[in-house]
């Protein structure tokens, strides 16, 4: 099963324009990269609309370095206290309107225009359909959405397609595609390309495969000791059809 987003598309920079337009309507500086925006959501703490802005503010206040913080050794000890010295419950009602205001620029046509599948995703994808590998996705994306977007980009291959709004925590959506897949969990694979993903994974006894290409980066996935690391989808593909 896998995770959709920085496993088979990459939606980095239209993330980092959504971003950059909710701080610049409440007139505030937005000096972060591309890069450093889509690392930071590697890691659960900080990885939806609200808790972005909310760190990305907290990080602009206390005049701190995105990289340099992703260098630590425990990014996510060292973010929540520049976060608890730099926010505060009066922000509150700005923090909302940001989360809102860069939702409704992600889901622009311009924000879309952005959003690139990764190479060999598709050819990947082909080579496990065509060696009968039961295939799911389970994403904190709502299914309709993530239903319309794989059918558009990469094909109908996907059963079941679980979103958010179908499960409460993703460790009850991976059971419930392990449940329709009539497997057992340590004989299904979660593909992702975040810490969570694989810790989720793990809960219900599946196998891990972590993937280079998205968000979560290289040492901090390795420190979870995943059955798998590879760099992509194609890679995940031809070596389970080998």
């Amino acid at each position: 099963m896998f995770d959709v987003g920085g496993v088979f598309r990459d939606s980095s920079k239209a993330l980092h324009f959504s971003y950059k337009k909710a701080f610049e309507k409440h007139r505030l500086e937005f000096p972060f990269s591309v890069r450093e925006t889509w690392l930071l959501q590697g890691f659960d703490e900080f990885n939806n609309f609200y808790q972005i802005h909310r760190t990305l503010l907290a990080v602009l206040r206390g005049k701190a370095n995105v990289s340099e913080i992703l260098e630590n050794e425990d990014p996510v000890k060292e973010t929540l206290k520049i976060i608890e010295k730099n926010v505060f419950g009066k922000d509150e009602g700005m923090l909302k309107d940001m989360e809102d205001y860069a939702f409704k620029i992600f889901a622009t046509e311009e924000s879309k225009k952005m959003i690139r599948v990764y190479d060999g995703v598709k050819e990947g994808i082909k080579l496990l359909n065509s060696r009968k590998f039961p295939m799911g996705v389970v994403s904190v994306a709502k299914r309709d959405l993530n239903v319309k977007w794989l059918k558009d980009h990469i094909g109908d291959y996907f059963n079941p397609v679980l979103g958010s709004d179908e499960f409460t925590t993703k460790v009850e959506g991976i059971k419930e595609c392990c449940e329709a897949f009539r497997l057992n969990p340590e004989n299904v694979a979660m593909v992702g390309d975040s810490i969570t993903d694989l810790r989720n994974g793990r809960k219900v006894g599946c196998k891990t495969v972590a993937l280079l290409c998205g968000m979560g980066m290289e040492k901090f996935l390795r420190n979870e000791s995943p059955d798998y690391v590879f760099k992509d989808v194609l890679e995940v593909a031809k070596y389970f059809c080998k």
